[in-house]
């Protein structure tokens, strides 16, 4: 009786230490599930952040391209306005210019 007793009492702790790591296992798996879907929205966070940045750098690039432009456009204009009123005063300084 006594090693029947033995066998059922071995039988019994080992299925209590199976359920128990059965629990830790799935509380652990609940763990990294919380654990990735926090990161899943913090990456999609640091996305939308990425894309603002992003978005707001092409809009300075736009504005910085287009100033840059209208100077040198500016810049363009008052060469030639330089050049030709040159042109005027020293008609003969297109031969100088070539030698």
């Amino acid at each position: 009786m006594r090693t029947e007793f033995s066998r059922n009492r071995f039988h019994i702790t080992t299925l209590v230490l199976l359920a128990l790591g059965l629990v830790v296992a799935l509380a652990g798996d609940a763990y990294q599930f919380a654990k990735s879907e926090r990161l899943q929205r913090r990456l999609a966070n640091v996305e939308v952040n990425t894309q603002r940045q992003i978005s707001k750098i092409n809009d300075s690039t736009a504005a910085m391209v287009d100033e840059n432009q209208q100077r040198f456009e500016a810049i363009k204009t008052q060469l030639k306005d330089v050049t030709e009123a040159n042109k005027r005063e020293n008609p003969d300084s297109k031969v100088r210019a070539q030698r």
